[in-house]
């Protein structure tokens, strides 16, 4: 606990001290803390938040593996409308009871109308999931959506943006594109009809604001207005919202000036935003004419509209009094409830103007009112504290401080009174708040002390705090501040001088004008002074020189001057005047330098003109000394002579010429803010990019300038003094009133942003104290100083150090959001890591706000993903002893960490991962993939990511792909990855016979490849199935039994020495190897499988019948026809489906030297008959084939008498074709064979018919 010099003695007199209104004491400020455990709900859109709900986001979990998704088969449109329209449904039922309802009515009914209903329902209900997965319903099943429905769409999309830092309940969404995305593609897809209504807009400007889309939302306004459609306040409201939001505040103000006399009446939302927007641009004016406005149109006026205006009257220099007189206002008005933010922006004001009084009924006030945000808290009791400092510098009399109190009573609090009651208030803030004790408390009691030059007290608080400096790691230099800030404000003692003229042996005396008499050397005397030399040289043996133009105070100092410094001497002369004049007055100032001019002490003169001063200060001069005296002090100033002497174009003569004149007459200088310098900007931008002190000194308070201007380069002086690192300069611009320390230059950076990124230490640290910075400030990517912090690590230790304090000051800035996150939603861990600065993010890690999980926005991954990615071993190895880190985190494509490692080849990494006991090693990306199937396709050759993983237990040798189920083994052969291969065979438990989507296993795979490595490997192995079928119960054997290539070959040799090979496996048409290569025409390869004991020639396929000699006539491959009629055990009467016979195809396609190898052969039919009792010669006869009918004839066994089914020979069948030559040739043979004919009615003898069967 902070000891205090009064500790022990509570402020007994307070109740006497404070006004009695409002009966104020410390023990008041114990309020209760208020516990926020509920999560806060939707607002409705009338603004009031509904009864009895505690949540605000959907909790319902749709699974989005399913095929098909039908909204409409849930809802009838009768309850879609009730649940649409009626509010209340919050408060009468909870969300399951609501699904329950939901499912007992399950009913059909797709048309645009229920569609639209249902997309407003689940819009309502804050599922942007569930709305896009019903907005691509209706388009799939081909209904057109209206204005309605896109509207709706549009408007659920946006509930996402609010629920993506909190549970993800919406998958379906998350695995799309960004919600923006999402929004802009369906806006393109819309038709002018669609576009043109009043609905879609309104709801695409809500996905901008949203979005922070600016640009988008202005050009949607243009739009609206050039097509001739109304702009509604909403819109309008949405489209200053999405300017507000990407932190163009002027951009909102002029959007809504613009386009304000395009709406009809502004709602009170509008008049609010732009009341806010006006407010952070500090155009307090503006602001009070809308708020004025606002009462006129007959809004109600919150504790909403005040706040915003008490705000920005507050952060404005000259409306702080404004500020406190509209909490007067709000006070006097019992409907309106201050809140903890009016609180604080009083404050603020009070602090400012130094209003204790009204502090006080502050502090009193928030006893009614409890606070529980303690940063807020803490906030409010640092301004009080300056509101006690300031009260003391600005009240006149003997520092007291007239407050409220009954008539003819009058009380004062005295100095003591304010410390003590300083005292009381931090010591409430430690006991009562349990508020953490910072450096800035320490700092502004101590300004209490000091203020009212109770310098023993500020020391005595300060040694009180010795046994904090653990808590405290800026002590020594907070302490060291207090110092400097007591030696500004008290004046030291002075030292005794070391009379050297005591010593003199030259001496003459110098008397002032006052009698008082100075021993000085006379020759010293007489080289510094040309006046004292002519003096001295003309009177002989003079003693006394009397100087009545000079008083005794200038005097002294001349003689301590003379005998200080060499004559001619200006650097040390000017060194003598800054250590002499700091503490001096101008008017003491001007006194020496009229003495020094008197005297023609040259040097001296130009020691004093030269010493710093701004510009105020110089042009107070002027009615100090006489015109010439003041014209000299002009032309020897730091800042005038540094321009004078590097202008070295006319223009740069002309800038530096109009500045003294504007000295000389007094004038504005805001010519110059428009005068080029150089082509980088004016004069004062010159000067602080070149560290020119003096100048900037000259120029800061110069009346008219401009010290916010953006030069050539897109940036302001004090941007340029930041990158340049000139801390000098950073501390003059300071001075400046009104400097704006959180200027964006033409990137949107700030100087904050501007110092972390050149790892400028000591400007971050000014930069910090600097009232009103933002810490938290995000330029165009919206990144905050935190992200931008330095650059990749160099080697010189300096650079380190300078950059680790940069981080330790930012992490510990008051209000730092240690996991901000920028436009691709990246935390500031997630850029060091990504940015390779490794003592960054290991110094971030160990800060317990420090989120870890976050995801960013392009690949939806953790810093961890990025470090792993990037091979960082030692920033994986601090990530994973994060406390909560998720090892198993998934990113957009559903990546794990371990799955980047493994494709990365960072084995180190990932033996780290391995070793995590939460790692799951089994893990599946979006395509079903687990790091061993990325390793297995690894481009490293040399990889032991591979061997690492097959080497742990927990791996699943056999885990399948979602797309094709594929397994490791499965993708080792498809890549002719022999070695890996080669590993996964011999573990045990691989599975060689597993089957991937197809059906296909590894050997099929490998010998569809035909790799003979991988074949020969997968038959080694024992249980390989080496008649394993694919989808169509094809074989390995069926891939290469028809083809001559050598490793095909080589592969069917290898297959039919397995055993168990199945040379008659079937196929789903129950073909068979040895019909594949009869088709083929392949001779070697029928050979080759004739060539097999257990091949069967006669095998019938499943559909034809047909064996392999039937395929090889009918696809003309007489050779194989010539070998299967060679081969044991061939039936050359096989019959197919249709009862022929290969003769009888032979006889049909004119095939006559098969068929004459078919009769010749041993066993063949040559009178076989199919179809309709139809022999081969009747089907020669009938096609026409001579060739064939001359083959069959000349078998002796033909018999050209047969008949078919309709009484029909061979010779009818000619002769009816008009085939005279083939009905020749029969009947020849038919005489010749015939028995003796019966001449009667003939000239010959005729046959006798006869019938088969």
């Amino acid at each position: 606990m902070l000891s205090f010099p009064h500790a022990g003695r509570r402020l007994s007199a307070l109740a006497r001290v404070v006004p009695r209104t409002f009966d104020f004491n410390v023990e008041q400020l114990a309020m209760p803390r208020v516990e926020n455990t509920r999560v806060r709900p939707r607002r409705r859109s009338d603004g009031e938040v509904p009864d009895g709900v505690t949540q605000h986001r959907s909790q319902i979990i749709f699974n989005t593996k399913q095929k098909a998704y039908d909204p409409l088969g849930a809802l009838r449109d009768e309850h879609v409308k009730r649940v649409t329209t009626t509010r209340s449904i919050w408060d009468r039922r909870r969300l399951g009871d609501e699904r329950e309802e939901v499912a007992k009515i399950m009913e059909g009914g797709h048309n645009v109308k229920t569609y639209t209903l249902l997309l407003k329902f689940y819009s309502a209900r804050g599922n942007p999931g569930k709305t896009l997965q019903t907005f691509e319903a209706m388009k799939a099943k081909g209904l057109e959506p209206n204005d309605l429905a896109y509207a709706a769409v549009l408007n659920g999309l946006v509930v996402f943006e609010d629920s993506r830092t909190a549970e993800a309940t919406d998958d379906y969404l998350q695995k799309q594109q960004p919600w923006y995305e999402v929004a802009c593609r369906i806006w393109s897809q819309m038709g002018p009809a669609q576009k043109s209504s009043r609905h879609v807009y309104p709801a695409m400007l809500k996905v901008c604001a949203a979005a922070a889309q600016a640009d988008h939302a202005v050009q949607l306004l243009d739009h609206m207005r050039q097509g001739g459609i109304a702009i509604s306040s909403i819109a309008l409201e949405r489209a200053v919202m999405a300017c507000s939001r990407n932190n163009q505040l002027t951009r909102a103000w002029d959007t809504f000036t613009e386009y304000r006399c395009n709406v009809g009446i502004v709602s009170q939302a509008l008049y609010t935003r732009v009341m806010h927007v006006a407010g952070q641009c500090r155009m307090v004016a503006k602001a009070v004419v809308l708020f004025e406005e606002y009462m006129q149109v007959g809004y109600k006026v919150g504790a909403l509209q005040y706040n915003m205006l008490i705000h920005a009257a507050a952060k404005s220099g000259h409306s702080r009094q404004y500020a406190i007189d509209l909490y007067e206002r709000m006070r006097n008005d019992a409907t309106i409830v201050p809140t903890p933010y009016t609180f604080s922006s009083v404050m603020v004001a009070c602090a400012r103007l130094g209003n204790l009084d009204m502090a006080l009924q502050v502090l009193a006030s928030m006893s009614a009112h409890p606070i529980d945000d303690k940063v807020l808290l803490q906030n409010i009791f640092h301004q009080f504290l300056g509101a006690i400092t300031r009260s003391q510098k600005t009240t006149p009399g003997p520092y007291q401080l007239h407050v409220s109190a009954p008539p003819g009573q009058p009380q004062f609090l005295t100095l003591q009174d304010r410390a003590r009651l300083a005292e009381e208030m931090v010591e409430a803030m430690q006991i009562r708040y349990d508020l953490p004790l910072t450096s800035k408390t320490l700092a502004a009691l101590v300004h209490v002390y000091i203020s009212g030059r109770m310098v023993d007290g500020a020391f005595s608080v300060i040694e009180s705090f010795k046994d904090l400096h653990q808590v405290l790691p800026d002590y020594y230099c907070c302490r060291a501040m207090i110092r400097e800030h007591i030696r500004a404000i008290i004046a030291p003692e002075k030292a005794e001088l070391d009379r050297i003229r005591n010593r003199l042996v030259d001496a003459v005396t110098l008397r002032s004008r006052d009698s008082v008499c100075h021993a000085v050397n006379a020759t010293a005397a007489a080289g510094h002074s040309a006046v004292l030399n002519d003096v001295l040289k003309a009177v002989d043996k003079v003693r006394v020189v009397p100087l009545s133009n000079i008083a005794n105070t200038e005097l002294e100092q001349i003689v301590e001057y003379i005998h200080t410094t060499a004559p001619h001497e200006v650097d040390r002369a000017v060194q003598w005047a800054q250590d002499k004049l700091r503490s001096g007055g101008l008017k003491a100032q001007c006194h020496l330098l009229a003495a020094a001019n008197f005297l023609a002490m040259h040097p001296l003169m130009v020691a004093i003109a030269a010493t710093k001063r701004t510009w105020k200060e110089i042009a107070a001069m002027r009615g100090m000394v006489h015109d010439d005296l003041y014209s000299f002090v002009v032309d020897n100033a730091p800042g005038i002579a540094c321009l004078r002497q590097v202008a070295t174009k006319d223009p740069q003569r002309a800038i530096a010429g109009r500045l003294r004149d504007c000295f000389m007459a007094d004038g504005n200088v805001s010519i110059v803010n428009d005068a080029p310098w150089d082509r980088s900007g004016n004069v004062l931008q010159w000067a602080a990019r070149q560290g020119e002190q003096a100048v900037v000194d000259v120029l800061v308070d110069a009346p008219g300038i401009d010290v916010n201007a953006l030069g050539g380069s897109g940036r302001s002086p004090f941007h340029d003094a930041v990158v340049h690192g000139h801390l000098d300069v950073i501390r003059s611009l300071l001075t400046a009133t009104d400097i704006d320390v959180n200027l964006p230059d033409a990137y949107h950076k700030r100087p904050l942003h501007r110092a972390a990124a050149f790892v400028h230490d000591d400007i971050v640290a000014l930069l910090l104290t600097a009232p009103g910075i933002d810490v938290n400030a995000r330029d165009l990517s919206r990144k905050t100083p935190l992200h931008v912090l330095g650059v990749p690590p160099r080697a010189d230790t300096e650079y380190v150090a300078r950059s680790m304090r940069s981080l330790w000051l930012l992490a510990n800035a008051p209000g730092i959001d240690l996991n901000a996150r920028d436009a691709n939603e990246r935390t500031p861990l997630h850029s060091a890591v990504a940015g390779r600065r490794n003592l960054v993010a290991t110094w971030l890690l160990n800060h317990p706000d420090v989120d870890v999980n976050t995801h960013d926005r392009i690949h939806g991954r953790t810093p961890l993903h990025t470090a792993v990615a990037n091979g960082e071993t030692h920033v994986v190895a601090a990530l994973l002893n994060a406390p909560g880190a998720d090892v198993n985190a998934r990113d957009m494509l559903e990546k794990t960490p371990l799955h980047l490692a493994v494709v990365g080849d960072h084995d180190v990494v990932v033996a780290l991962l391995l070793c995590a006991a939460a790692v799951d090693v089994n893990a599946k990306d979006y395509l079903g993939r687990t790091p061993l199937h990325l390793a297995v396709r690894s481009e490293y050759p040399d990889s032991n990511v591979l061997t690492m993983l097959l080497n742990d237990s927990r791996v699943d040798l056999n885990a399948r792909e979602d797309t094709n189920e594929d397994t490791p083994l499965h993708t080792a052969v498809e890549d002719d990855n022999v070695d890996v291969a080669r590993l996964l065979v011999s573990r045990t438990g691989i599975a060689a016979n597993a089957r991937d989507h197809h059906g296909k296993t590894p050997l099929f795979l490998a010998v569809a490849g035909r790799n003979v490595e991988i074949v020969q490997l997968l038959l080694s192995v024992p249980g390989v199935d080496v008649n394993a079928g694919d989808a169509d119960q094809l074989t390995p054997l069926f891939l290469v039994a028809t083809s001559d290539e050598p490793n095909d070959i080589v592969i069917v040799n290898l297959l039919l020495a397995a055993a168990g090979i199945d040379v008659n496996a079937r196929d789903r048409n129950g073909a068979t190897p040895l019909h594949f290569a009869a088709i083929r025409g392949y001779v070697d390869g029928v050979q080759r499988l004739l060539g097999h004991p257990d091949i069967d020639v006669n095998a019938q396929d499943g559909d034809q019948r047909m064996t392999a000699l039937h395929f090889a006539i009918v696809c003309e491959n007489d050779d194989v026809a010539e070998v299967l009629l060679g081969a044991p055990g061939i039936d050359g009467n096989a019959r197919d489906r249709f009862e022929r016979t290969p003769l009888h195809l032979a006889a049909a396609l004119g095939r006559h030297m098969v068929a004459a190898l078919l009769a010749n052969t041993t066993g063949v039919t040559v009178n076989a008959d199919a179809g309709l009792l139809a022999t081969p010669l009747h089907v020669a006869a009938l096609y026409g084939h001579r060739a064939v009918v001359d083959v069959l004839l000349s078998s002796a066994d033909v018999d050209v008498t047969v008949e078919d089914d309709r009484q029909r020979t061979a010779l009818d069948y000619a002769a009816a074709l008009g085939h005279d030559d083939i009905a020749a040739l029969i009947s020849a043979r038919m005489t010749r064979e015939g028995p003796d004919a019966d001449d009667a009615g003939s000239g010959g003898p005729v046959p006798k018919r006869r019938r088969l069967r």
